[in-house]
């Protein structure tokens, strides 16, 4: 088997991090070089470095250019979809096919069988090049997996109130103006007049949800309220709640997974974190009088998957009910959405998402492979990353730091990667099981790369030692 040099690129730490370390836990073991690498830094740290492959985090209009640069480069271009669910699939394997994107994408992998089918059919991709693989981020649902979660500091038993709102409280966009027309860049298939009326809605339920908690903190009084927001979210219209009511603790750390795995219950409006707690057995309920049907048919699969609360005074009981030991009914519909949807979105629940993504990315491993054919790469394009390579990345950092708003400054440094974290999952690993080859964890250093100039010091190099 050749061994080589596998970079995964990682957008927001606090969804993907225990995935995206998972892989590569695998990779490491055959005997690959992985390294974890910030997406806000692939422009600089993936053409220092230059892998023998990039695994991407998403495909989408705002980083096709890029992803052609790697593929020129010779590394080969894999996508796993950190967005891998919903409705619009469709939509989006459409958009794949009129950008061509086969032209210079090795594999798409999906997480479930629907997907792929999906992708097969409108993607443009030639036979071979999409894979069901699951997701690895849910293999910490299986028993095998789940005591490597991070234990919050929280008794178990409290309400988890997963909110999802990042178009209209924004964390990484200035406004909901910006975040929408970013929407309709990035999407493409969905119009900036309907990403305005979806903002519309948002906004309606958003102010509703913040009654919603308002009047939860109030009707229980002696119970813990952990307020969640989409990873995307700024987090203050959540902390003048809890600033005000002291059974109310609004929090990000960990994964969607570590604070479900202790809650008693998870209430929601059209989050997917719903699916998640259905898997873990907790009781997921949908506020469905704060809904609307433009919000509801963007990610359906969470509406029909959950107990679907029509009034507060439902919600109330509800809960009660819960507290006191008792279970809600699943309906007939509940149960078969349920079964249906985890071979087409998930493929199974196995444990074994992230094996099968690392042994489909060794198996494409050939240091000896370069691009047949370059593709053409917007003028635009060209330009910056000749501007890059010129500067450096400490000067061009320097440059795009002195004009980027501080807001956004702020936004970057959440995403950065948190060495000790990354550690200690891996430690966790092999106190599991000492058969495990130990991992050494450390960030890249210059002695790593082809081209320590561009080298941001930011990825994180995975290696057995």
């Amino acid at each position: 088997m050749t061994l080589g040099r596998i970079c995964l690129i990682i957008d927001n730490p606090l969804r993907d991090i225990d995935g995206i370390c998972l892989i590569a836990w695998h990779l490491s073991q055959i005997g690959h070089e992985v390294f974890i690498t910030p997406m806000y830094d692939q422009v600089y740290d993936v053409f220092a470095l230059k892998p023998d492959l990039v695994l991407s985090n998403y495909a989408r209009a705002n980083n096709f250019e890029l992803l052609k640069q790697f593929y020129n480069l010779g590394i080969k271009v894999i996508i796993l979809d950190t967005e891998g669910v919903g409705d619009w699939w469709e939509k989006h394997s459409k958009h794949m096919s009129s950008a061509k994107i086969d032209d210079f994408v090795e594999k798409y992998l999906c997480w479930g069988k629907g997907q792929a089918a999906t992708m097969e059919v409108y993607g443009g991709l030639k036979s071979g090049k999409v894979v069901a693989t699951g997701c690895p981020r849910y293999d910490f649902i299986s028993r095998q997996w789940r005591s490597m979660l991070d234990k919050n500091q929280l008794p178990e038993g409290y309400i988890l109130v997963n909110t999802n709102f990042p178009v209209v409280n924004p964390q990484f966009s200035t406004d909901t103006k910006a975040e929408t027309k970013t929407w309709a860049k990035a999407l493409e298939w969905m119009s900036v007049s309907q990403a305005q009326n979806f903002a519309k809605h948002s906004q309606n339920a958003f102010e509703k949800m913040l009654v919603v908690i308002t009047e939860l903190a109030e009707a229980f009084p002696e119970s813990t309220i952990v307020v969640r927001p989409h990873p995307f979210e700024e987090m203050t219209p959540y902390k003048n709640l809890s600033d005000r009511y002291s059974n109310v603790r609004v929090r990000k750390e960990g994964t969607s997974l570590v604070w479900i795995n202790k809650a008693a219950v998870l209430l929601h409006m059209n989050c997917f974190t719903a699916v998640e707690a259905s898997f873990m057995n907790v009781e997921a309920i949908s506020l469905e009088w704060i809904n609307s049907k433009v919000l509801r048919e963007h990610s359906p699969e969470p509406y029909l998957i959950s107990h679907k609360a029509e009034s507060f005074s439902q919600l109330k009981d509800w809960i009660t009910l819960i507290f006191d030991g008792g279970k809600l009914e699943k309906s007939h519909a509940q149960n078969s959405f349920a079964a249906d949807l985890i071979p087409k979105s998930y493929l199974m629940l196995d444990g074994n998402s992230g094996a099968r993504v690392a042994k489909t990315l060794s198996d494409l491993i050939d240091l000896e492979s370069k691009a047949a054919q370059k593709v053409p790469v917007a003028f635009r394009n060209r330009v910056i990353l000749s501007a890059r390579q010129l500067l450096g990345h400490r000067l061009s950092e320097l440059i795009r730091w002195c004009i980027m708003s501080q807001k956004n400054r702020k936004n970057r440094k959440l995403k950065q990667l948190d060495i000790g974290k990354i550690t200690q999952f891996f430690n966790n690993i092999t106190v599991k099981n000492s058969s495990f080859r130990p991992v050494r964890v450390e960030f890249v250093d210059q002695k790593t790369c082809d081209n320590s100039r561009l080298l941001s010091g930011k990825s994180i190099k995975i290696s057995c030692s």
